[in-house]
């Protein structure tokens, strides 16, 4: 792959120098190359005319590469597996930074005081880590971080006369369902199901941690005792 793509760009460099044409550096560019020479005794000095030509040499440099996958590391002290790993892992981090500003909506920050954008982004860094620890708990069934919030974003409760707290249920639409009529023949139907994929996301969650709240009423001080018993890790 890595020859065939070089073999295209030699060619395209080839081109551009006959027609002296520019074109993108990591493209036609890439290997061509700009020598300063003496147009009587084409001898190489400064502050004279270009010569473009192809860059043979670095097309012979790149070949030796061919079949290798370079990492270039700082952390001098880590040995090839430990390397491996780390590169591996980059997409998580790349994915995290796309959860904050998609999911989080962490920027733009409609804050100016430097106090609200700290606790701004102090509150996303939060939320995002309590949907990793979920997803860790999960393990080979983990959800998508973005299902994990969107159905923790729909659980509500109320606070009722008495200090009692009521849950909410959660998910559930209005959709078209097969049902039979009075004769016994399948019609389609508006109903209510609860099997929609917020609801089955948000019972998974509450299964990985041996919870079951739907729809239930607690007294202040039972909640606050069931919230302390709850691990996340």
């Amino acid at each position: 792959m890595a020859r065939r793509k070089r073999e295209e760009k030699l060619e395209k460099a080839a081109r551009s120098v006959k027609n002296n044409a520019y074109g993108i550096k990591k493209g036609v560019d890439e290997y061509t190359r700009e020598d300063i020479f003496d147009k009587e005794t084409g001898e190489v000095l400064e502050n004279t005319k270009k010569l473009r030509s192809v860059d043979w040499e670095k097309a012979e440099k790149d070949a030796m590469y061919d079949g290798y996958f370079c990492i270039i590391t700082s952390e001098l002290d880590y040995d090839e597996r430990k390397m491996r790993q780390v590169y591996g892992g980059l997409w998580r981090i790349e994915e995290s930074f796309r959860i904050m500003k998609t999911d989080f909506y962490a920027r733009p920050v409609f804050v100016r005081k430097n106090e609200h954008i700290r606790a701004h982004f102090q509150i996303c860094f939060v939320a995002l880590l309590i949907i990793r620890i979920i997803q860790h708990r999960m393990g080979e069934k983990a959800l998508s971080a973005e299902r994990i919030a969107r159905a923790l974003g729909v659980a509500t409760c109320q606070v009722l006369k008495g200090g009692i707290i009521h849950l909410d249920d959660v998910g559930g639409a209005i959709a078209f369902q097969k049902v039979r009529d009075k004769k016994g023949k399948l019609v389609d139907t508006l109903a209510f199901s609860d099997e929609d994929e917020i609801a089955l996301d948000y019972k998974l969650i509450q299964d990985t941690y041996d919870t079951d709240c739907y729809n239930i009423y607690f007294r202040q001080e039972v909640f606050n005792k069931f919230l302390k018993n709850i691990s996340l890790a």
